[in-house]
């Protein structure tokens, strides 16, 4: 599959007495283009009377305007996109009309944070807004870093790249002043340069960034950016309890093999014959999703959840509960103070009671999900092992079970083995506790 091009990436900042202005286009001969031929200086700024006129059209009424005091920068959820098609036609001379456009490139500050996606006559833009809150003129320095594509390119493969590409500008502003500070400008421009040549040429880039020291850093400081385009799919079908699924794929070619099984798929799949229903497969296979019976404990990669930003504000869209309130949301010292009470001495069901988990803020399910996909916390397994190989051999057990019992197998891969379910073994293993110890790990 062909790699969508970047036709060019141009970086918009809004200054405090002239407004939204281009601070520099990549390419540079596409510089006309974007600016409309209005390029005289690499700097370019909007005509004020088309900026008013758009600005009116797209105010929000119930948020104060781009120039309030410090307080109108809140931190709103990052839960929508914002897309806009244009067709008024305006006169220019380049491909986008920046007079046009620019309210809507540097928009209200409730859109900041969240993609913004213009159409503009045959190209169309994709954008990240961010505010980044300080010592600054109006408290704040706002930016967007915007790519440029030909309407029939499909930018929906760049939403993350220009999400993580302003979340690490912003980075890079909050540790290193990287764009209020004139010496950081030729590595932002090359960076920028860098990027879009590689995404074009390969689809992912790893960028090794050394900055210049200034007098606030001695030493000069490296940073690292990796990223990667990956297709986007549409929203999985919603399924219900009722519906019966259909294997159109040999089951085999979906069990993985050794260490890398996947015992909760290989439960399902043995349940699925094309007549029993979601229901019924839960229930055969033991994975109701009222079952919070296992442990976790936490692990040290829980501290890259106060190391990114990026991945914070996943973690709270990812774990809020849909019925949380916009002034009620989860605060990451919360979260991770929840990650870290997992020490794996209790039943997740256990441990909601104990520390008093607020459901209405938390969905359980979720945060479990997000903390085990980022490596933050691991399941704990139960693994058991003969400890009188004598006395389960005159209880008549097979020689088979006690075979396998040797600790190197947890519960899981035991009850599949066995073709039994998990809560009958456990039920077994405990009912002779001389027999057989369960070790944890």
């Amino acid at each position: 599959m062909a790699v969508p091009q970047i036709y060019s990436i141009f970086l918009i900042k809004f200054h405090t007495t002239r407004g939204p202005e281009i601070d520099f286009v990549v390419p540079k001969d596409k510089t006309a283009e974007i600016c409309g031929g209005n390029s005289s200086s690499e700097s370019f700024k909007p005509d004020s009377s088309s900026n008013n006129k758009l600005s009116s059209i797209y105010s929000l009424s119930s948020k104060p305007d781009i120039s309030s005091t410090a307080g109108f920068y809140k931190k709103e959820p990052e839960n929508v996109s914002f897309c806009h098609q244009t067709t008024t036609k305006f006169s220019s001379e380049g491909i986008i009309d920046f007079n046009a456009l620019s309210s809507i490139l540097m928009p209200k500050q409730i859109l900041h944070q969240k993609t913004i996606k213009v159409s503009f006559k045959d190209h169309k833009v994709l954008g990240y807004p961010i505010s980044v809150i300080g010592a600054y003129e109006r408290n704040a320095l706002i930016f967007n870093c915007c790519f440029v594509f030909k309407k029939s390119v499909n930018a929906s493969f760049y939403n993350m790249v220009v999400k993580r590409f302003g979340l690490l500008i912003k980075n890079l502003e909050i540790n290193f002043g990287f764009l209020r500070n004139r010496i950081f400008r030729s590595s932002l421009k090359l960076l920028v340069e860098k990027l879009m040549q590689d995404l074009n040429m390969f689809g992912e880039s790893q960028i090794l960034l050394k900055l210049p020291s200034t007098a606030l850093e001695q030493s000069p400081a490296t940073i690292e950016f990796n990223i990667k385009l990956f297709p986007t799919f549409s929203n999985s079908i919603e399924i219900k309890s009722y519906h019966v699924p259909v294997l159109i794929v040999s089951p085999n070619s979906l069990i993985q093999p050794n260490e890398s099984k996947d015992m909760s798929m290989e439960r399902i799949i043995r349940h699925i014959n094309n007549v029993n229903h979601v229901r019924r497969i839960s229930q055969l296979a033991d994975i109701s999703e009222d079952r919070f019976t296992n442990n976790y404990v936490t692990t040290a990669e829980l501290n890259n959840l106060l190391e990114s930003d990026e991945l914070q504000a996943d973690c709270i869209e990812f774990v809020t509960n849909s019925s949380a309130k916009m002034n009620n949301l989860p605060k990451i010292p919360y979260i991770f103070s929840l990650y870290s009470c997992l020490t794996g001495d209790l039943r997740l069901s256990e441990w909601i009671i104990t520390h008093n988990v607020n459901w209405n803020q938390i969905d359980i399910r979720k945060f479990i999900m997000f903390g085990v996909l980022n490596g933050f916390i691991t399941q704990v397994r139960q693994y058991p092992i003969i400890v009188n190989k004598s006395e389960c051999i005159d209880l008549g057990w097979d020689l088979t079970l006690i075979n396998l019992l040797d600790g190197s197998r947890h519960l899981d891969e035991l009850a599949f083995i066995l073709g039994t379910e998990t809560v009958s073994l456990i039920s077994f293993l405990n009912s002779h506790p001389s027999c057989v110890a369960l070790i944890s790990k």
